[in-house]
């Protein structure tokens, strides 16, 4: 079976989204780092002024809930994550000026594009879909962002609020 050959258009729309995927889910996970990073110092400074006010309980409470915090930032290792994303980004916008520089043939970008694919950590739907409506609305596609952002969850138009 042939495999069906993308056009140069098409192999730049992929790399750009590819691009704009990966800088969505780094933005991500930086964000997570801060809010569990600034609500765990919160915390701890709650346990302080908890101590400080002998209410060993809520000194405990505050405590465990800063300690579930870290504990969740360190399993995810989301500043890890944020930089595997960050490299990946770079991959491609690094492809894209190639292909843009009409530096590669379609089939050398396209064999390219599938070396750095292969990289990819598993996908997120959620960001997939806010990675592909941002990349047709900067190449001009309103109409089709615009009926695929209508479909869009609650969750991803939170996401997309948050960044």
């Amino acid at each position: 079976m042939e495999e069906e050959v993308r056009t140069r258009y098409e192999l730049e729309m992929d790399v750009r989204f590819s691009a704009r995927y990966h800088a969505l889910i780094e933005q991500w996970y930086l964000l997570l780092n801060d809010a569990t990073t600034v609500l765990g110092l919160l915390l701890a400074v709650g346990v302080v002024a908890s101590v400080v006010k002998e209410y060993p309980v809520a000194a405990a409470a505050l405590a465990a809930i800063a300690a579930v915090f870290h504990a969740t930032n360190l399993v995810l290792g989301s500043v890890r994550r944020a930089q595997l994303h960050r490299e990946q980004y770079q991959r491609f916008q690094e492809l894209d000026a190639k292909l843009s520089a009409n530096e590669l043939t379609d089939e050398q970008g396209e064999k390219e594009y599938r070396l750095i694919e292969v990289k990819d950590p598993a996908i997120n739907e959620a960001f997939r879909n806010l990675a592909y409506v941002e990349n047709l609305r900067t190449h001009g596609h309103k109409d089709e962002a615009a009926k695929f952002e209508s479909s869009m969850s609650m969750r991803e138009r939170a996401l997309r609020s948050a960044l």
